[in-house]
């Protein structure tokens, strides 16, 4: 299982789907920026992914604790997400706090 950071466009829920819209970002180390690193894009660039129902979905409730939630309760705080992969398919999403 491979995961990939990603800044969260646009969702929306459809009876069979979530349907997202994402930029996939690498994090370069920058000791110039602020946190100390900064976001780029990534080659794979912006996509539309359809999310079956059964995939796990992990969002926080604070910047320290994250509760699992149903694809009707999609609503990120934050509009960063790691997507978890196996085999090319999304299989876990957890929203992620970058300070």
């Amino acid at each position: 299982v491979n995961y990939k950071t990603a800044t969260l466009n646009s969702f929306e829920v459809n009876g069979k789907a979530l349907i997202i819209n994402i930029t996939y970002m690498n994090k370069i180390i920058d000791e110039d920026a602020p946190n100390g690193y900064r976001l780029i894009e990534s080659s794979e660039g912006t996509k539309e992914l359809s999310i079956k129902k059964e995939v796990p979905i992990w969002l926080l409730e604070n910047p320290g604790e994250s509760v699992r939630v149903t694809r009707e309760e999609f609503a990120p705080m934050s509009g960063f997400l790691q997507l978890y992969e196996k085999d090319g398919e999304v299989v876990f999403i957890s929203e992620l706090y970058l300070p």
